[in-house]
């Protein structure tokens, strides 16, 4: 099947640094006689082209893989992970889905890797985690832990891809939403303690944890919120929203 790859350049605590996202082939004319390991590397090398193209060869850079690596039992022997490898990155994490086919990879040089922490698996059929990622050089610059999960993705550029969400930033409250009344009020759980004005209150507020999911507002609008502390252990319910559908 046709693969995509997604991208951005982020910027956080005014440190720019680049995000690639992939999904590597599995079946079809992933297998024999192909073999996954020559098109793996195919996908590897499409991004490290891309990554040129873009002028980013030199910047911090994150690559989150759902490698399929599996294939042929090769694991980190896969040509497609080893190819990442042996042009400037490194393994930063892996999940554990199907014995380690989900990577974290970072630029060399450029980061320090701390926790390393498994999550839920809903909604995704693979199980999340997150890396806690600081840029070399801005000590007080912590990109929020990276989750891999299988979700759709819209840009085109190779044969491979995923994206990735991301919880919140640490020491930042998580967000929530609300949908208030014509009276302006709810939204009692904001830090801030400021009113909420009319329409839909969607704000940051301490004690929402990074894990979430989306609240569908009475008038169609959706937002990304956090979960009530709980690490979604109440599925839905676990959601911060106020009034609306999680």
């Amino acid at each position: 099947s046709e693969r995509y790859v997604s991208y951005a350049k982020l910027k956080y605590g005014g440190t720019e640094f680049w995000l690639f996202s992939t999904h590597w082939c599995l079946h079809g004319p992933c297998g024999p006689p192909d073999g996954a390991g020559q098109r793996h590397r195919l996908s590897a090398q499409v991004i490290i082209d891309l990554r040129r193209t873009l002028g980013a060869a030199d910047m911090p850079t994150i690559i989150t893989a759902d490698a399929n690596s599996h294939m042929n039992n090769s694991y980190d022997s896969d040509l497609g992970v080893q190819w990442l490898l042996a042009n400037g990155f490194e393994i930063a994490g892996k999940g554990p889905m199907a014995g380690g086919i989900d990577y974290i990879f970072v630029s060399t040089g450029h980061w320090l890797v701390g926790e390393h922490t498994v999550g839920p698996t809903s909604p995704s059929d693979h199980p999340s985690f997150k890396v806690l990622l600081t840029i070399v050089g801005a000590p007080t610059t912590t990109v929020a832990p990276a989750t891999t999960t299988t979700v759709t993705t819209s840009s085109s550029v190779a044969p491979a891809a995923t994206t990735t969400t991301t919880s919140s930033g640490v020491g930042a409250p998580a967000t929530t939403a609300s949908m208030t009344s014509s009276s302006g009020g709810g939204g009692g759980n904001d830090s801030s303690s400021v009113a909420a004005p009319m329409g839909n209150y969607y704000r940051r507020v301490q004690g929402v944890g990074g894990y979430g999911g989306t609240c569908t507002c009475p008038d169609g609008q959706v937002y990304d919120v956090g979960n009530k502390g709980d690490t979604c252990a109440g599925g839905a319910s676990s959601l911060a929203c106020e009034g609306g559908i999680p």
